[in-house]
Protein backbone atom coordinates (compact mmCIF):
# COMPACT_ATOMS: atom_id res chain seq x y z
CA UNK A 1 0.00 0.00 0.00
CA UNK A 2 0.99 3.28 -0.75
CA UNK A 3 0.58 6.82 0.63
CA UNK A 4 0.63 9.70 -1.41
CA UNK A 5 -1.05 13.84 -0.84
CA UNK A 6 -3.60 15.04 -2.82
CA UNK A 7 -5.53 17.41 -3.65
CA UNK A 8 -9.43 17.47 -4.38
CA UNK A 9 -9.72 20.65 -7.56
CA UNK A 10 -12.53 20.55 -10.26
CA UNK A 11 -13.81 17.26 -9.10
CA UNK A 12 -10.24 15.87 -9.61
CA UNK A 13 -7.69 14.78 -7.57
CA UNK A 14 -4.14 15.74 -8.19
CA UNK A 15 -0.71 14.68 -6.64
CA UNK A 16 0.47 17.40 -4.84
CA UNK A 17 4.31 16.69 -5.95
CA UNK A 18 4.02 16.02 -9.56
CA UNK A 19 0.65 18.25 -10.13
CA UNK A 20 -0.13 15.51 -11.92
CA UNK A 21 -4.43 14.39 -12.15
CA UNK A 22 -4.80 10.98 -10.39
CA UNK A 23 -7.24 8.79 -11.62
CA UNK A 24 -8.26 5.88 -9.26
CA UNK A 25 -9.81 2.51 -10.20
CA UNK A 26 -13.56 1.14 -9.95
CA UNK A 27 -14.37 -0.62 -6.92
CA UNK A 28 -11.40 -0.09 -4.65
CA UNK A 29 -11.53 1.37 -1.12
CA UNK A 30 -9.47 4.42 -0.27
CA UNK A 31 -9.14 6.72 3.22
CA UNK A 32 -9.02 9.84 3.21
CA UNK A 33 -7.56 12.06 6.03
CA UNK A 34 -8.79 16.03 6.26
CA UNK A 35 -10.17 17.77 8.90
CA UNK A 36 -13.87 17.19 9.60
CA UNK A 37 -14.99 21.08 7.81
CA UNK A 38 -13.81 19.45 4.48
CA UNK A 39 -16.40 17.14 4.68
CA UNK A 40 -19.43 19.09 2.90
CA UNK A 41 -23.23 18.14 2.44
CA UNK A 42 -24.40 16.31 -0.62
CA UNK A 43 -26.38 17.84 -3.46
CA UNK A 44 -29.03 15.70 -4.80
CA UNK A 45 -27.97 13.59 -7.74
CA UNK A 46 -29.27 15.36 -11.52
CA UNK A 47 -31.44 18.05 -11.50
CA UNK A 48 -33.97 18.70 -9.11
CA UNK A 49 -36.82 20.72 -10.37
CA UNK A 50 -37.82 24.13 -8.78
CA UNK A 51 -41.51 23.48 -8.34
CA UNK A 52 -43.24 20.22 -8.62
CA UNK A 53 -46.36 20.97 -10.47
CA UNK A 54 -49.97 19.22 -10.01
CA UNK A 55 -52.46 18.38 -12.25
CA UNK A 56 -54.21 21.68 -13.07
CA UNK A 57 -50.82 23.59 -12.89
CA UNK A 58 -48.91 21.17 -15.41
CA UNK A 59 -51.95 21.37 -17.80
CA UNK A 60 -52.24 25.16 -17.60
CA UNK A 61 -48.58 25.11 -18.10
CA UNK A 62 -48.81 22.65 -21.29
CA UNK A 63 -52.51 25.11 -22.75
CA UNK A 64 -50.04 27.98 -22.15
CA UNK A 65 -46.94 27.12 -24.07
CA UNK A 66 -46.82 28.72 -27.62
CA UNK A 67 -45.44 25.87 -29.26
CA UNK A 68 -47.69 23.58 -28.62
CA UNK A 69 -50.52 23.13 -31.10
CA UNK A 70 -51.73 19.76 -29.83
CA UNK A 71 -51.26 18.34 -26.73
CA UNK A 72 -52.70 14.86 -24.56
CA UNK A 73 -51.88 13.44 -21.36
CA UNK A 74 -50.28 10.06 -21.55
CA UNK A 75 -49.68 9.69 -17.37
CA UNK A 76 -50.90 10.99 -14.19
CA UNK A 77 -48.00 12.12 -11.81
CA UNK A 78 -46.55 8.95 -9.60
CA UNK A 79 -46.54 6.13 -12.99
CA UNK A 80 -44.12 4.22 -12.64
CA UNK A 81 -42.00 3.48 -15.96
CA UNK A 82 -39.05 1.68 -16.46
CA UNK A 83 -35.56 1.90 -18.78
CA UNK A 84 -31.97 -0.19 -18.89
CA UNK A 85 -28.40 1.19 -19.54
CA UNK A 86 -27.02 -1.70 -21.86
CA UNK A 87 -23.55 -0.98 -20.74
CA UNK A 88 -23.80 -2.89 -17.74
CA UNK A 89 -27.58 -4.61 -18.12
CA UNK A 90 -28.86 -2.05 -15.26
CA UNK A 91 -32.23 -1.60 -14.77
CA UNK A 92 -33.93 1.14 -13.05
CA UNK A 93 -37.59 2.15 -12.04
CA UNK A 94 -38.66 6.00 -12.44
CA UNK A 95 -41.47 7.83 -11.38
CA UNK A 96 -43.24 10.58 -12.28
CA UNK A 97 -43.19 13.50 -10.13
CA UNK A 98 -45.93 15.26 -12.32
CA UNK A 99 -48.65 14.21 -14.90
CA UNK A 100 -47.05 13.36 -18.32
CA UNK A 101 -48.10 15.20 -21.86
CA UNK A 102 -47.57 14.73 -25.77
CA UNK A 103 -47.60 17.27 -27.87
CA UNK A 104 -47.72 18.63 -31.00
CA UNK A 105 -46.60 22.03 -32.68
CA UNK A 106 -46.16 23.71 -36.46
CA UNK A 107 -42.98 21.87 -36.99
CA UNK A 108 -44.49 18.10 -36.17
CA UNK A 109 -44.27 15.42 -39.03
CA UNK A 110 -46.43 12.40 -39.36
CA UNK A 111 -48.49 12.81 -36.00
CA UNK A 112 -45.86 12.33 -33.88
CA UNK A 113 -45.99 13.58 -30.46
CA UNK A 114 -42.97 15.11 -28.71
CA UNK A 115 -42.84 14.42 -24.99
CA UNK A 116 -43.46 17.68 -22.64
CA UNK A 117 -41.21 18.39 -19.99
CA UNK A 118 -41.91 16.23 -16.71
CA UNK A 119 -40.47 16.52 -13.19
CA UNK A 120 -39.75 12.55 -12.40
CA UNK A 121 -37.19 10.43 -10.48
CA UNK A 122 -35.03 7.32 -10.25
CA UNK A 123 -36.08 4.91 -7.53
CA UNK A 124 -34.17 1.97 -7.76
CA UNK A 125 -32.05 -0.07 -9.69
CA UNK A 126 -34.36 -3.02 -9.46
CA UNK A 127 -31.47 -5.83 -10.84
CA UNK A 128 -28.78 -4.46 -8.23
CA UNK A 129 -26.52 -3.60 -10.69
CA UNK A 130 -25.34 -0.54 -8.99
CA UNK A 131 -24.00 -1.04 -5.01
CA UNK A 132 -24.31 2.32 -3.45
CA UNK A 133 -27.62 3.35 -4.97
CA UNK A 134 -28.77 7.22 -4.95
CA UNK A 135 -32.68 8.72 -6.53
CA UNK A 136 -31.70 10.76 -9.44
CA UNK A 137 -33.71 13.97 -10.11
CA UNK A 138 -34.90 15.40 -13.21
CA UNK A 139 -37.06 17.68 -15.27
CA UNK A 140 -37.72 15.47 -18.20
CA UNK A 141 -37.30 11.73 -19.08
CA UNK A 142 -34.54 12.47 -21.57
CA UNK A 143 -32.73 14.26 -18.89
CA UNK A 144 -33.82 11.65 -16.52
CA UNK A 145 -31.90 8.84 -18.61
CA UNK A 146 -29.04 11.21 -19.16
CA UNK A 147 -28.36 11.68 -15.51
CA UNK A 148 -28.69 8.69 -14.67
CA UNK A 149 -25.75 7.26 -17.10
CA UNK A 150 -23.81 10.17 -16.21
CA UNK A 151 -23.89 9.74 -12.46
CA UNK A 152 -23.24 5.83 -12.75
CA UNK A 153 -20.94 5.65 -15.45
CA UNK A 154 -19.19 8.94 -16.17
CA UNK A 155 -18.38 9.58 -19.44
CA UNK A 156 -17.81 6.42 -20.97
CA UNK A 157 -20.21 5.45 -23.82
CA UNK A 158 -22.98 7.55 -25.06
CA UNK A 159 -25.75 9.03 -22.51
CA UNK A 160 -27.89 10.35 -25.28
CA UNK A 161 -31.23 8.68 -25.80
CA UNK A 162 -34.74 9.04 -26.83
CA UNK A 163 -37.03 8.83 -24.51
CA UNK A 164 -39.76 7.26 -26.60
CA UNK A 165 -37.86 4.39 -26.55
CA UNK A 166 -36.19 4.05 -24.01
CA UNK A 167 -38.77 3.69 -21.28
CA UNK A 168 -41.06 0.99 -20.70
CA UNK A 169 -44.03 0.77 -18.56
CA UNK A 170 -43.25 -2.98 -18.13
CA UNK A 171 -39.26 -4.13 -17.33
CA UNK A 172 -38.15 -5.62 -20.27
CA UNK A 173 -41.41 -5.70 -22.29
CA UNK A 174 -40.10 -3.36 -25.63
CA UNK A 175 -44.15 -3.80 -26.61
CA UNK A 176 -44.70 -1.27 -23.73
CA UNK A 177 -42.16 1.41 -25.10
CA UNK A 178 -43.66 4.81 -23.82
CA UNK A 179 -43.11 5.43 -28.07
CA UNK A 180 -46.65 3.46 -28.59
CA UNK A 181 -48.29 6.85 -27.54
CA UNK A 182 -46.50 8.87 -30.26
CA UNK A 183 -48.79 9.07 -32.38
CA UNK A 184 -52.18 11.83 -32.50
CA UNK A 185 -55.47 10.31 -33.54
CA UNK A 186 -57.51 12.66 -35.71
CA UNK A 187 -59.38 13.06 -32.31
CA UNK A 188 -57.16 14.21 -30.50
CA UNK A 189 -55.37 16.75 -32.86
CA UNK A 190 -59.79 18.53 -33.36
CA UNK A 191 -58.66 20.76 -30.75
CA UNK A 192 -55.76 21.62 -29.21
CA UNK A 193 -57.41 20.72 -25.65
CA UNK A 194 -56.18 17.65 -23.61
CA UNK A 195 -57.44 14.22 -23.80
CA UNK A 196 -56.80 11.61 -21.12
CA UNK A 197 -55.48 8.38 -22.34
Amino acid sequence: MISKDLIFINGHFYEVKSKKRITLKEDIKITFSTQEENYIPTKPAGHKPKKILDANAKKLEVESDKKVKHFKKVFSAGKVLYFHIPKKDAWFKAELSEDLYMFLNNKTKKDEGKLYSCACVVTANINAKIPFFEAIQATSLNELYKSTYVHYYGNHGNPACNALDRFLEERGNENSALANHRFFSKEEKSSKGSIDL
